[in-house]
């Protein structure tokens, strides 16, 4: 018993360390079982437990020492538990259908990493004749003799051959056809890797590692690669050899260098190849140089393995579950089959394209705090079981919301509403601020769900009878886009910032402060497209304020382009936000904050310096105002001046106190409009300008004629006059433009570049534009 408590705790440790178990309410036990719904075996089971679960039968099986229990099966409505000693395979047992009950089998063969064509020794600490992989796997897990830590699997005589030994201690793997390697799945920095076997990166003119070392260990060599700041490190070499251990890094893996080489050095030198998990391959089974055969239904070309991973997970037309990949073309070929449905992978000897199957979504519920990440129902992509109940809580950054969107979702027959207790259901449950708890059951075919707060619950119930496919769910946090925004010192920005803003997106923000109190926003980061005509266009990418609680309100401004920090303050409760991007091009966005504060008396403006930037609205009015919310009769500072404020100081040119800021009447006369008054003015002022101009013309006219008339009076011609004339203006001509030093016409190091230039101009011209930065043509439109 005592052994069999060590052996429990460490295959525990094992399962949760390899990365199938991930943070939530997981089913460790299940793990190790495969389900074949509406299946049972033909043979009498050793013994039954009433009243139970899926998870607690299969814990019972795993701990079972009165026999090897080897199977299971459950009768989801009974919730009864039937342990057996047989398996499917063995003689005489079959498998038949049985509605309404599921027959699991072991899959402790997942708890390694296959490499087939492989051999880690020649010498094995036990070898066991004519048995499967999952019982070889099986035995290496229970054996008590000593630590196994792999095995090696003669494919043609059934032969297990276990071994305490690791590719660390035993220089690495070597080449041996129809034998396949089995190792343990690692812990710590190598668990982070895949391998891929004998072999190394091709080298294609010049050398594809970034960094080198030598007298390391594997593990270290991992490590190094994780923790490379230079260069992002994704594979590693490793060389065995009797002179010395070598860590070789690289930025490249097998599909951007046409595959790994293979090298015969030797009995003394092995080359192993890792390739880093990426964030999307660390949900599926890594199985190298194998295939499914013709069972293919997506193709996409030059991908990377990681990215194929992502498009499997994203994949609607179909439930993908597994995708092979082909290292020379890097084509990515995804499929709805794995190796169990098609009665094994196809062994592809050292053809470069190996094999991924997606793990099943183990966790039951659990807490999400990533800014991004999926889950999915229990067992996906296989079909859910009977008598789930899954709670996950997804919280992100405070003032974001979380978007959900469902790749795949599939609750089986609905009956009535989709919140009855008679369906199967996804319950989504969130508390806005200020505001009663709101619940909804998410529908079926949906496809998106946005929440209104940064915290969202969702609940999966399935019930007793039949099961379905379930649903693949991915979320990310983002700023609210149309949102009504009542809590003071919030924030908001546009959608992804601080990434671009994607095109064609309109948003609206509602800041809503309590009776009595006005909003001060501050736009903390503002880069929009700049416009061409050299002020704000409602045809591209802007940002309009509206002093009110609607587009119909007082426009305080419009604004794009790249701008410093700035303020707006309203004169009520209300203040609105829109912001709009073409379809075309996009920019980092912006960022503001805000906060209400409580109304001040005017007259306490008039004890403080404030500089502002005026704003001109058309038409001038400025009634009497009574604040109040969006029932109010009266309008709110219609048709105003509005004077956002951009500094204020206090008297001694110390900073004001908290004030909100005033909005003054424009220019009126009589209650009339001003520019007639306006326009008559400049028409004077231009009458008034052309006649002091004919004036000062009429002078110098006939002050030539007087000069001419003393000329002539001394004896000079008309045509000696002229000479004297030209002369005078062109020595005071000369005089203006001579330098004062010979370098002064060069201060510009554009012109040094092209001193011996016939035309300096030209080429000036030239070299500036060849100057101008790229990002420059983008700026405007």
């Amino acid at each position: 018993m005592i052994i069999h408590g060590i052996f429990l705790v460490a295959l525990v440790t094992l399962i949760t360390a390899n990365g199938d178990a991930r943070p939530g309410n997981v089913p460790l036990f299940r793990s190790l079982f495969f389900r074949l719904a509406n299946k049972r075996l033909t043979t009498l089971p050793l013994k039954q437990v009433s009243n139970s679960s899926v998870e607690s039968c299969s814990e019972k099986c795993v701990r079972e020492i009165e026999f090897e229990c080897r199977s299971f099966e459950f009768e989801n409505l009974m919730k009864k538990c039937s342990l057996h000693s047989k398996a499917h395979g063995d003689d005489a047992v079959l498998l038949i259908d049985a509605t309404g009950t599921d027959h699991y089998r072991t899959a402790y063969d997942k708890l390694f990493n296959r490499l087939p064509n492989h051999q880690l020794v020649r010498v094995h600490n036990r070898i066991i004749l004519d048995i499967s992989v999952e019982e070889c796997s099986r035995r290496c897990i229970f054996e008590m003799n000593f630590r196994c830590r792999g095995f090696d699997y003669d494919v043609n005589e059934y032969t297990c051959q276990l071994t305490e030994q690791t590719p660390q201690t035993s220089s690495g793997v070597r080449i041996a056809l129809k034998i396949d390697y089995y190792e343990k799945k690692p812990v710590g920095f190598l668990s982070q890797f895949i391998n891929y076997g004998h072999g190394m990166l091709r080298a294609l003119g010049a050398s594809v590692y970034r960094e080198t070392l030598v007298g390391i260990s594997l593990d270290n060599c991992a490590r190094k690669c994780l923790q490379a700041t230079s260069f992002h490190c994704r594979s590693m070499d490793y060389t065995f050899s009797e002179s010395g251990l070598k860590c070789s890094l690289s930025e490249f893996i097998a599909g951007n260098v046409y595959g790994i080489v293979r090298t015969i050095w030797g009995q003394s030198t092995t080359v192993a190849h890792y390739e880093r998990i990426g964030e999307d391959l660390r949900y599926f089974y890594a199985v190298p140089y194998t295939v499914v055969l013709g069972n293919n239904h997506r193709t996409y070309s030059r991908v990377t393995p990681d990215r194929c991973a992502r498009m499997c997970l994203q994949e609607k037309t179909f439930i993908c579950r597994s995708f092979d990949y082909q290292i020379q073309e890097g084509t990515c070929l995804l499929s709805t089959k794995t190796g169990s449905d098609v009665g094994g992978v196809y062994n592809q000897g050292f053809a470069q394209i190996h094999h991924f199957e997606m793990k099943p979504f183990l966790d039951c519920g659990g807490n999400l705090t990533s800014s991004s990440g999926l889950f999915a129902s229990p067992n996906w992509p296989r079909n859910y079981i009977p008598h789930e109940y899954c709670q996950w809580r997804i919280t992100v950054p405070k003032y974001k919301v979380v978007h959900f969107e469902f790749v795949h979702f599939d609750l089986g027959l609905q009956i009535a509403s989709p919140c009855s207790i008679h369906n199967d259901r996804l319950v989504i449950s969130e508390t806005p601020p200020n505001q009663d708890p709101e619940t909804s059951c998410v529908l079926p075919n949906s496809n998106y769900f946005t929440s209104k707060t940064n915290t969202v619950n969702i609940t999966f119930i399935s019930n007793s009878i039949g099961d379905a496919s379930g649903f693949r769910v991915f979320y990310n946090a983002d700023w609210p886009c149309n949102a009504v925004l009542q809590e003071s010192g919030g924030e908001f920005a546009s959608p992804l910032w601080p990434e671009n803003y994607p095109p064609a997106k309109r948003c609206n923000w509602h800041l809503l402060a309590p009776d009595g109190h006005v909003v001060n926003l501050k736009f903390t980061s503002f880069h929009l497209d700049t416009h061409t005509i050299n002020q704000c266009s409602e045809s591209f990418d802007h940002v309009i304020v509206y002093d009110g609680h609607s587009n119909s309100a007082p426009r305080i401004g419009i604004y794009c382009g790249t701008q410093t920090a700035f303020t707006i303050h309203s004169t009520g409760r209300h203040l609105l936000i829109t912001f709009m991007s073409e379809p075309q091009g996009s920019r980092q966005g912006f960022h503001a904050s805000f906060t209400f504060e409580a109304k001040e008396d005017q007259s306490s403006d008039d004890k403080h310096t404030t500089y502002k930037t005026t704003v001109l609205i058309d038409h001038v009015d400025f009634p009497t105002v009574k604040d109040g919310g969006p029932d109010d009769k009266h309008p709110v500072n219609e048709n105003v001046t509005a004077k956002p404020e951009v500094g204020t100081q206090g008297k001694g040119g110390k900073a004001a106190g908290r004030k909100y800021h005033k909005i003054e009447p424009a220019l009126s006369i009589d209650g009339h409009s001003p520019w007639p008054w306006i326009l008559a003015i400049a028409v004077v002022t231009v009458l008034i300008v052309i006649i002091i101009v004919v004036v000062l013309f009429y002078l110098s006219r006939r002050q030539d004629r007087m000069r001419a008339a003393s000329m002539a009076a001394c004896g000079f011609t008309r045509e000696e006059s002229s000479v004297v004339q030209s002369t005078e203006s062109a020595s005071e001509h000369v005089y203006e433009i001579l330098p004062e030093s010979p370098s002064a016409s060069f201060s510009n190091p554009t012109y040094w570049q092209n001193e011996g230039a016939t035309s300096n101009s030209e080429m000036v011209v030239v070299e500036k534009t060849k100057l101008l930065p790229d990002e420059d043509s983008t700026d405007n439109k």
